[in-house]
C-alpha cells in the first residue's frame, strides 16, 4: 500500500507497528509512504478512513513526528 499522507502513514505505524519504506515522488516533489499489502495495514487504513481508528493522540503524534523526521532525512 502507498500513500502521500503522513497522518495515513502515522496512524497505520501507530495501529500495526509497521515502518514504511520513503521514497520520493520526482515529478510531485513528495514523499510517498510504502507498505506491505497485508491485511493489518489495509486494516488499519480503512479504519482510519471510516473515522473507526481509536489511537492515543500521543502515540499518533509521536508517530507522526518520527515520520517527518525521516522525511525530512530524506532529502
Amino acid at each position: 500500500m502507498r500513500t502521500e499522507d503522513i497522518d495515513l502513514a502515522a496512524a497505520i505505524v501507530a495501529s500495526t507497528g509497521h515502518q514504511p519504506t520513503l521514497s520520493k515522488t520526482p515529478s510531485r516533489h513528495l514523499q510517498t509512504f510504502t507498505f506491505p499489502d497485508d491485511a493489518p495495514i489495509m486494516a488499519a487504513a480503512a479504519r482510519f478512513a471510516s473515522g473507526e481508528l481509536v489511537i492515543s493522540a500521543k502515540h499518533l503524534l509521536s508517530c507522526r513526528s518520527m515520520l517527518y523526521r525521516q522525511m525530512r532525512g530524506a532529502r
